[in-house]
């Protein structure tokens, strides 16, 4: 029975060790498939969300949409207008210059849901009211609640309608495809914020995936898609930093251009820039190590 066992024991001990090996080797392999599978679960989901969200369904949706027309008109910076709006029904409004196809949208598409739009006789009230020469087919329109967001919190938006409007294509799919490009951009920062990560991958996947980081802001016409997107990213490189203390030059220069592009699209966000420099922490030590080592053996050698 003893030899029997022994045998058996033999065989069994391969056995477990392959199977750990297996095991390890997919697991390595999950890890570094794991920005792809996250990327690509958020695209999935964002284009079904995209489909069944209809235009309008997204808080201050119209104020974002004039802000961006506005800066393509030129309007790079919001001016003071004597036109009003739903929400913004008093005086003291500020805005740009939007095309009159899109506030024609806005009109057409608005159900209650968003008061930033335009009143349904906007048109004929403040239709020729325009202090904008770039553009002779737009209309001074307020958008007092994004006025104060930076174009850089726009900018996958802003490539969307600059297509749009060279080659003239309508407004619903103009829509759309800024909400296809934002996706994408948002997508892009989610498999480098779980590319940065030298562990806990599979947790930060799971969280990035979660429908209500998903829902809307991953591509919404709004400056809190671009946000989000940075935020997260950020945090993926801090962390990044902060656990290899021997992380590059390169890796603390994008987390901080990532954290200045952050403070650019949420101006409250601006106060999480110090948290950069909880990364300088490990690397300063790491710097200190690797000269210190060299010392020691000069001394020894002397």
């Amino acid at each position: 029975m003893s030899d029997a066992s022994d045998a058996s024991d033999a065989v069994s001990t391969p056995l477990t060790m392959f199977s750990r090996v297996a095991a390890s080797a997919a697991w390595k392999r999950l890890n570094r498939l794991m920005p792809a599978l996250a990327a690509a679960v958020i695209l999935a989901m964002g284009f079904v969300l995209i489909a069944v969200t209809s235009a309008g369904h997204i808080p201050d949706v119209w104020a974002h949409t004039y802000r961006i027309d506005g800066i393509v008109n030129g309007d790079v910076l919001a001016r003071p207008v004597d036109s009003t709006s739903i929400l913004h029904s008093g005086s003291g409004n500020v805005g740009g210059c939007v095309s009159r196809d899109w506030i024609q949208f806005s009109i057409d598409h608005y159900d209650g849901y968003d008061p930033s739009a335009v009143n349904a006789d906007f048109l004929e009230r403040y239709g020729t009211n325009s202090t904008s020469t770039a553009n002779t087919t737009c209309a001074d329109t307020p958008y007092n609640n994004a006025a104060v967001n930076s174009p850089a919190a726009h900018l996958p938006q802003l490539a969307a309608f600059a297509i749009g409007a060279t080659a003239t294509l309508t407004p619903g799919t103009t829509y759309v495809l800024a909400e296809i490009i934002m996706l994408l951009v948002y997508a892009g920062c989610m498999f480098a914020a779980v590319a940065a990560l030298p562990r806990w991958r599979l947790p930060t996947a799971l969280l990035l995936v979660s429908p209500p980081l998903i829902f809307r802001y991953s591509f919404a016409i709004s400056a809190d898609s671009m946000a989000q997107a940075l935020c997260l990213l950020f945090a993926c490189l801090l962390f990044s930093c902060m656990a290899d203390p021997r992380a590059g030059n390169g890796r603390l220069t994008a987390l901080m251009t990532v954290g200045v592009l952050m403070g650019m699209s949420k101006f409250t966000f601006t106060p999480l820039l110090l948290l950069g420099f909880l990364a300088l922490i490990p690397w300063h030590s790491a710097a200190s190590e690797s000269t210190a080592v060299p010392s020691a053996a000069d001394a020894a050698q002397a």
